[in-house]
């Protein structure tokens, strides 16, 4: 099974509430990955341990704000990413990889 652990980093502007990961495919959305009440201030970031059984090669993220807002970043391939950053400027999410 690939390792899909990864650093997630805050860069979205806004408290991060909640990180949920699914395969692309999926319509279902795994566990709250976030330790119990972890909250990811902009600038932050926070190591992801992940090892689902699901052997997918493409994966989605959805976090949640305060106010339950979700964004979303679709298509990622976390076996080949160790640090993922997110972004939220003018109404678009984008990421960078490393």
């Amino acid at each position: 099974m690939p390792n899909l652990d990864f650093t997630l980093v805050n860069q979205t502007n806004v408290p991060l509430h909640s990180l949920h990961v699914a395969p692309s495919q999926s319509t279902e959305w795994d566990e709250d990955l976030f330790e119990d009440g972890t909250v990811l201030g902009h600038g932050e970031s926070v190591n992801i341990t992940f090892s689902p059984a699901n052997t997918a090669t493409s994966w989605d993220l959805r976090i949640a704000d305060s106010e339950g807002n979700y964004l979303y970043w679709t298509g990622i391939q976390l076996d080949q990413v160790s640090q993922v950053t997110l972004f939220y400027n003018d109404g678009v999410g984008t990421a960078q990889f490393a």
